[in-house]
């Protein structure tokens, strides 16, 4: 009996495996040069085509997740000021991969302005007995920025009741040109009097004619 010969048929183990993982070493498929990746970012998907290598038929679609952003330290592109905000920025440090496009992408911040800082009021224009003087303060964060304000006058200071003042030798309460401005017994006598005529009328009494008159913390004169 002669037997008749056998003609060999492929037989494909991958026939029926069309479902393996395209990342498997073993796996049927490979990327299909026909397309071109999809590359994913930070904030899409992307896709990947395949082919089966075998049959080259059988095609297969392969979603690349987005990835995170990730964003490196911040960098200050405007500084705030006492009265304005400032700004900083910082940018995703995700390069490019295989099947991920390098990311740009920036974040920016708002800094909060920092308000005025003001130090301790500091006198820089004493005040005399009849002159104001003034103070100013200022800002730590900004010595451009001041405040001023008025320091009293310190008015006059009459310890021993001459009507002369203690800290500025001037005659006050009195006609600093008449005889009451002497410092005797008489003189004193005089102020006296003034002073009285004073407190009982409310004004100063105008003891000469030449009526340079001092008009100053009366009240304060016992």
């Amino acid at each position: 009996n002669v037997t008749a010969p056998v003609t060999a048929k492929a037989v494909y183990k991958y026939d029926h495996e069309h479902t393996s993982n395209p990342a498997d070493p073993d796996s049927v498929w490979e990327l299909d040069e026909s397309k071109t990746t999809q590359k994913a970012t930070c904030t899409e998907d992307g896709m990947k085509y395949y082919v089966c290598k075998h049959c080259g038929e059988q095609t297969k679609e392969v979603v690349i997740p987005a990835r995170d952003h990730k964003y490196g330290e911040y960098t200050v592109t405007l500084a705030p000021t006492c009265t304005t905000d400032g700004s900083k920025v910082c940018y995703c440090e995700n390069a490019e991969t295989e099947d991920y496009a390098k990311c740009d992408h920036s974040e920016t911040m708002v800094i909060p302005k920092l308000g005025h800082a003001y130090g301790e009021w500091k006198t820089i224009v004493a005040p005399t007995c009849t002159e104001k003087g003034k103070a100013e303060r200022v800002c730590a964060n900004d010595p451009g920025h001041k405040e001023y304000m008025d320091v009293p006058a310190l008015g006059h200071h009459d310890s021993d009741g001459d009507y002369i003042c203690d800290d500025c030798s001037e005659a006050f309460g009195h006609c600093s040109k008449c005889i009451c401005h002497k410092n005797n017994i008489f003189s004193k006598i005089l102020r006296y009097i003034c002073t009285l005529m004073t407190k009982i009328f409310h004004k100063p009494i105008k003891c000469c004619s030449d009526m340079d008159w001092y008009n100053g913390n009366i009240s304060s004169i016992s």
